[in-house]
């Protein structure tokens, strides 16, 4: 998986919600390896990205 297809698949999760399994089968790699790199990027977001950003984005997957 190439560094932009894990950051798709970080956004495709953090926006649809779908089970790390479709995630898996979008991405075309096994539901363990898309949980891994999703538990990965999220944590690399939290040190890039302001905190206020990422409880925004939090607060947006409550609403739906």
């Amino acid at each position: 998986m190439t560094p932009k297809e894990g950051v798709c698949l970080c956004l495709v999760e953090l926006k649809q919600k779908p089970t790390f399994e479709i995630l898996g089968l979008l991405f075309d790699v096994s539901r363990t390896k898309a949980n891994n790199r999703f538990n990965y990027l999220v944590e690399i977001l939290r040190e890039i990205l302001p905190v206020s950003q990422i409880e925004e984005a939090k607060k947006g997957e409550q609403k739906y």
